[in-house]
């Protein structure tokens, strides 16, 4: 995550085609799911501080992490972390969550307007 907490994920209950282990992919911190689900507390670490503290570089970040790439992706941005990130690699899930669309659009612009373009790709799906 963007800091140290705890937060509630909810993940869909097995339903229709999809079994128990099928539904969890879908499995998220931002609420809203249309079936019935279950939620869980799940310890978060700042990322930011996990990459700085490793003193080495991070090849390859990939997020999918349903909805949290955008906080995760600023606090990154904001830390300086990214810059020991040679690429990072996002879904994004507006579409999914249309609530994310406008923070989505603005990160977006910011990193086009950082010059990120080419470490941060929000389009690996």
């Amino acid at each position: 995550m963007d800091r140290n907490c705890t937060l509630t994920l909810t993940a869909p209950k097995a339903h229709a085609k999809w079994d128990d282990v099928d539904a969890t992919v879908s499995g998220s911190f931002h609420h809203g799911t249309p079936v019935e689900a279950e939620t869980t507390d799940v310890a978060c670490i700042d990322l930011s501080q996990f990459i700085l503290s490793l003193n080495k570089d991070v090849r390859l970040l990939k997020l999918d992490i349903e909805g949290s790439e955008i906080e995760v992706l600023n606090r990154l941005i904001d830390t300086g972390a990214i810059s020991r990130v040679g690429l990072a690699v996002a879904e994004t899930h507006e579409k999914q969550h249309p609530e994310l669309t406008e923070a989505t659009d603005n990160l977006r612009a910011r990193i086009e307007g950082a010059g990120l373009a080419s470490k941060i790709r929000l389009d690996w799906t």
